[in-house]
C-alpha cells in the first residue's frame, strides 16, 4: 500500500509541474503576441503608404485590412509625392521623388498610436 501511495504522489506532482509550466508558457506566448500587435500595424500603415505612392493615384480613400478600417490620403505636388496612412490611431507618413526608373529618396516616418490616458 505504501508503495502505491509514493507511486501517486510522484504520478500527481508531474502532472502539477506540468499543468504550471502550461500555464507559465501560454502567459508567455500572449505577452509574445501582444507585443508584436503594434508592430504588425506599423507595418502594415508603411505597406499602405508605398503602395499608395506606386499605384499613381490621389486623393483619399479607406481601406479595409485585417487590423481595421485604414485612412490613405496621397497628393502629388512640387515635384513628390506624398502618402499618409491612419490606421488604429497610428500615422505612417512616405514621401519620394519621381525620377528616371521610378521614385527616388523614399522618406518613410511612423507615429504610434498614444498611449492609454497620455494626450497627444
Amino acid at each position: 500500500m505504501k508503495r502505491r501511495g509514493h507511486a501517486m504522489l510522484l504520478v500527481m506532482t508531474i502532472l502539477a509541474a506540468a499543468a504550471a509550466a502550461s500555464i507559465v508558457m501560454a502567459s508567455r506566448l500572449s505577452i509574445d503576441i501582444a507585443g508584436r500587435r503594434p508592430d504588425a500595424a506599423r507595418l502594415q500603415a508603411l505597406w499602405l503608404a508605398r503602395s499608395a505612392i506606386l499605384s499613381g493615384l490621389s486623393g483619399s480613400q479607406q481601406v479595409l485590412t485585417h487590423s481595421g478600417e485604414a485612412t490613405v490620403h496621397t497628393e502629388r505636388r512640387e515635384g513628390q509625392v506624398k502618402a499618409v496612412v491612419v490606421l488604429e490611431g497610428g500615422k505612417a507618413e512616405v514621401s519620394a521623388v519621381p525620377g528616371a526608373g521610378g521614385y527616388q529618396r523614399w522618406e518613410e516616418r511612423y507615429d504610434p498610436p498614444p498611449a492609454p490616458g497620455a494626450e497627444r
